[in-house]
């Protein structure tokens, strides 16, 4: 008939066979291990955020700090001046 294999062609079907499921095998295990590597890229972006989140509220508390201590030490150097100013005007009046 016409429709009927002969050994050499089964034979050629069966490895043809074979090499769609290993191809299929490989596939599948390269999907996994993209899809592995996009949840990590995931992850690492993620933590990136939340590292750069964390380093821009601390830069932003150093540098309010920075500015309080600042402004405290002027104001205690022209307390410091008009207190002495003072003590030496007191001083000169005796």
């Amino acid at each position: 008939g016409g429709g009927e294999l002969n050994g050499d062609e089964i034979k050629k079907t069966e490895e043809e066979k074979k090499l769609l499921e290993a191809t299929v095998k490989e596939t599948r295990a390269f999907l996994e291990s993209l899809k592995t590597m996009q949840d990590h890229q995931s992850y690492m972006r993620r933590r990136e955020s939340d590292h750069r989140a964390v380093s821009e509220i601390t830069n932003e508390r150093v540098w309010k700090w920075t500015v309080a201590e600042a402004v405290v030490l002027v104001a205690l150097s022209v307390y410091q001046i008009m207190y002495l100013r003072s003590f030496f005007e007191t001083k000169k009046r005796l």
